[in-house]
């Protein structure tokens, strides 16, 4: 008799859970058979593969709605399109879908965050609006939670909303926006460029940090257009920008002219950048114009250049003090003239 029960016990906990099988079978939907040649066969795996969909239904249909979100969390990532798009449908039609969906507009963090991990992941699109609201909270997990869940929809569907958001910068933090805008890649600088010709004010300047940090030759026409606008703080953030592109502003050589020409701009924040720029891109050809902005009227630009040419020579200490003052003196001029020359001789004789 106690043998018995033992027995029956054993082969309870022994028993595999309720959707191991379901997991194997949905994790094998989709299985390569492109070394399939014969029509025959081809019919013959087609109408197997519809008899194990129709299986896999049936045993997903006996799930309760929180197993199917942990067989979920636990396969998602690993599941091909037919497989996700089953579980899926099984997850809509027990309601869990909008569960999650009244969980996100809720006001339990927990749930709220953990509804956006799991919507981002299924992509829903009616989350979307809520989750990009969710950018603007105060709360710091809760941001991190929206972000997550926005960089798994396709671009084509975040960016009208993302960009919305740059109009309200006090709501919505940029750096925010911006971190999820990036994470799509430069695949999405030809939308942001158009984005750049309809917006205007401060939102350009957004756009211009985004284009930067996306590092992308489709940005370029951005840029060009930011260094030739008439805010100066649009000028010095399309200089930034152009400096990202390091040697890459090879094949934007009318971006490198522009550049040189902003190092006459009255702004001296656009100079100093446009020389940074110009150093990024090709510090051999820059180095003459970066000594040369030694001798700058503003002592940022000084700053800027000194800074530049200190990581390749060691700068004697009395140019520094001479370099930091807000005006240079006649002698000062004298001072600094005189080590460029003994620079350029010193160069002369090592080539």
């Amino acid at each position: 008799m106690w043998k018995k029960l033992v027995n029956r016990f054993r082969r309870k906990v022994e028993r595999p859970a309720p959707h191991h099988n379901l997991r194997e079978e949905l994790l094998s939907i989709d299985s390569k058979t492109d070394s399939r040649q014969d029509s025959v066969l081809d019919s013959r795996m087609g109408s197997e593969q519809d008899a194990k969909l129709v299986s896999i239904k049936k045993g997903l249909d006996q799930l309760s709605p929180e197993q199917l979100l942990d067989l979920a969390k636990e396969i998602w990532n690993n599941l091909r399109a037919t497989g996700k798009a089953v579980l899926y449908q099984a997850l809509k039609d027990k309601g869990k879908i909008n569960s999650l969906l009244t969980d996100l507009s809720g006001t339990n963090k927990p749930k709220t965050t953990s509804a956006a991990e799991m919507l981002g992941q299924f992509q829903v699109m009616e989350a979307l609006p809520k989750l990009v609201e969710m950018l603007s909270s105060s709360d710091l997990g809760v941001v991190m939670a929206a972000a997550a869940a926005l960089k798994n929809y396709p671009s084509h569907h975040t960016l009208p909303l993302l960009l919305e958001t740059l109009d309200e910068p006090r709501r919505w933090p940029p750096a925010r926006v911006a971190e999820v805008i990036v994470s799509y890649g430069p695949g999405v600088a030809p939308v942001l460029v158009n984005a750049f010709r309809e917006k205007k004010g401060d939102v350009r300047i957004l756009l211009m940090e985004i284009l930067g940090q996306l590092r992308s030759q489709e940005g370029v026409p951005a840029i060009r257009a930011a260094l030739s606008a008439e805010e100066p703080s649009l000028r010095q953030k399309g200089a930034w920008a152009a400096g990202q592109l390091g040697g890459d502003l090879a094949s934007g050589y009318p971006v490198v002219k522009q550049l040189q020409a902003l190092l006459q701009d009255p702004a001296p924040g656009v100079r100093a950048q446009a020389l940074e720029a110009l150093w990024q891109h090709d510090a051999g050809k820059a180095l003459p114009l970066v000594q040369a902005a030694l001798l700058d009227e503003d002592r940022l630009v000084r700053g800027r250049a000194a800074g530049i040419l200190s990581d390749r020579q060691d700068l004697p200490r009395e140019l520094w003090s001479i370099l930091g003052k807000k005006e240079l003196s006649l002698q000062d001029r004298q001072a600094l003239e005189a080590w460029l020359s003994e620079a350029a001789a010193a160069a002369r004789k090592k080539v």
